[in-house]
């Protein structure tokens, strides 16, 4: 055996006890891996990984802190790295070169993903050139294979973290990453909200599908509302993601989002209750375009169905259960529920707190009526009142091309049939 296949072996041994051997509690996650991966870029000699999931839209990157690579470069072998991945289009790689200092041996691994489609992530070790110089004298099959393996350890570990932060948009996701490490008290880090230790500003968003029940009753084909629901779902996730929004569950019949107020600043630079509501009329718009499919397989018809939509805004309480779904409590998730449980389809009602934040925000700029609604907490001689406002008055022009756009793309792959 030679010394350059013992070494690679040794190797390969000590990244896989490296990762594996680090706490996957969601406390400190981020913060642990990224100090694993880093020691295994150390034993490999590599100076850069970059692991991409494309389902997820994530991308989670780490350099080597002896690489001491800056920012534009950083950027640059990101770049590059994509331009190889989408020139490869899903056929495994072995070593490339992607500049004048660097290369790097990498995989695409292509897998059926559960949109029917295929997937293609990727993983890429990038090492300096004279790195690879050294090692021209063994055989590339011994340079990809061991160097591949030592990815896939690696990659699958960060598809588990990625896994973990389904709920979260893609960009928040990758901000945790990236601020893993970094003292906690610089004012832009970013940690997720289970290790804040207290509560945080929150704005909740309760999605309620009108007349659902009568609608399953009513479908011809049980297979295609199911399918259709599925699909809703897909198109409310991604419209929530694309507003800076975390989705908690989908009950059903409904969903629950939330706005974390510093993740909203931070990463999309507006305020959460300004992000919730763009984020409610996204979902009306989609939905009343989304129920044109359903219609074509109802036995009857109505014209109360749609979605329902309340917000509120108050300090939430983050955890997660013991299967790492997030739990969020609080008055805000309360009052958006009850708010919503009586809003008329196609609607979106604002607890009076929300609707004040809103126009501090300088959000106010949708046409909003005061209207009465009910809650069993108070008697009618309370007379409550919320702020609403009609979905339809303003889900149309050019600025909402984005909702169309995210419900064509969350269609592609489904089954048509």
């Amino acid at each position: 055996m030679s010394t350059y296949v013992h070494t690679a072996l040794s190797q390969l041994g000590t990244v896989a006890s490296t990762i594996c051997g680090k706490s996957w509690g969601l406390s400190e996650m981020d913060a642990n891996l990224k100090d694993s991966v880093i020691q295994c870029l150390e034993v490999l000699e590599a100076v850069f990984l970059a692991a991409h999931f494309e389902e997820a839209g994530v991308t989670l990157w780490c350099a080597s802190p002896r690489s001491v690579l800056s920012a534009e470069s950083i950027r640059a072998l990101l770049d590059e790295v994509e331009a190889v991945a989408v020139e490869c289009q899903g056929t495994q790689v072995g070593i490339r070169e992607l500049s004048s200092h660097y290369m790097a041996v990498w995989f695409i691994a292509t897998r059926e993903s559960s949109r029917h489609e295929a997937s293609r992530d990727y993983c890429a070790l990038a090492f300096r050139r004279e790195m690879i110089d050294r090692l021209a004298s063994e055989p590339d099959q011994i340079l990809n294979e061991h160097t591949r393996s030592a990815a896939n350890v690696i990659f699958e570990a960060l598809r588990q973290r990625t896994n973990l932060f389904l709920y979260f948009p893609p960009r928040v996701s990758e901000r945790y990453w990236k601020d893993a490490g970094k003292t906690r008290d610089h004012a832009s880090v970013l940690r997720p909200p289970w290790t804040a230790g207290t509560s945080l500003a929150t704005v909740s968003l309760s999605f309620d599908l009108r007349r659902s029940t009568f609608c399953m009753d009513n479908a011809d084909s049980p297979e295609d509302f199911s399918a259709w629901i599925d699909q809703l779902v897909r198109i409310l996730t991604a419209i929530t993601h694309s507003q800076g929004g975390v989705f908690d569950k989908f009950t059903g019949d409904g969903a629950l989002v939330h706005f974390l107020e510093r993740e909203c600043k931070e990463v999309y630079g507006k305020m959460a209750v300004v992000a919730a509501l763009e984020c409610a009329i996204g979902m009306q718009r989609a939905t009343a375009r989304h129920l044109g499919e359903l219609r074509k397989f109802l036995r009857l018809d109505s014209e109360r169905l749609g979605g329902a939509i309340g917000l509120d805004v108050a300090l939430a309480h983050w955890s997660s259960d013991h299967s790492n779904n997030p739990i969020v409590v609080g008055r805000g998730v309360v009052g958006a529920c009850r708010l919503g449980d009586g809003t008329p389809p196609g609607r979106v009602r604002l607890t009076n707190i929300a609707y004040q934040k809103l126009q501090a925000a300088g959000g106010g700029v949708y046409p909003v009526q005061s209207v009465a609604f009910t809650s069993k907490e108070f008697s009618k001689d309370m007379k409550l009142t919320a702020w609403e406002i009609d979905a339809a008055l303003i889900g149309r022009g050019p600025s909402w091309a984005w909702v169309d756009q995210v419900g064509d793309e969350m269609s592609k792959g489904l089954p048509t049939e």
